[in-house]
């Protein structure tokens, strides 16, 4: 017995069929669901990071400030001395503390993006 095939039944001239099953487009919007999310924490860690970066140069910027206006009041090469004494021992403490930053926050965005 043939089949005959109605009008609606064809397709359209210049139509392609759908070569996606829509089980396969769920899964795929789940993944770029997941896409978007793992980008989204990604975004959220760097703006975290400059953050703290953005802080930390702004100190450094009001530490420098101090100590220009303490080698203009320095009268003796020990007022000068000092200056830089006290400039540097705060200085050489943050840079121990921005090199374990560094690698903190290094380990951070690597486990994140593996995670992904």
């Amino acid at each position: 017995m043939a089949e005959t095939r109605t009008q609606a039944d064809k397709p359209a001239k210049g139509a392609s069929p759908n070569p996606v099953q829509p089980e396969s487009a769920v899964f795929g919007n789940n993944r770029l669901d997941e896409l978007f999310a793992a980008q989204t924490r990604q975004l959220e860690k760097l703006q975290e990071l400059s953050e703290n970066w953005s802080y930390r140069a702004r100190w450094e910027a009001a530490l420098a400030s101090e100590l220009s206006i303490k080698l203009l009041a320095a009268r003796s090469a020990p007022e000068v001395a000092n200056a830089y004494q006290q400039w540097a021992i705060p200085h050489i403490e943050r840079a121990a503390e921005d090199t374990k930053r560094i690698l903190t926050d290094s380990q951070k965005l690597a486990d994140q993006f593996f995670r992904q």
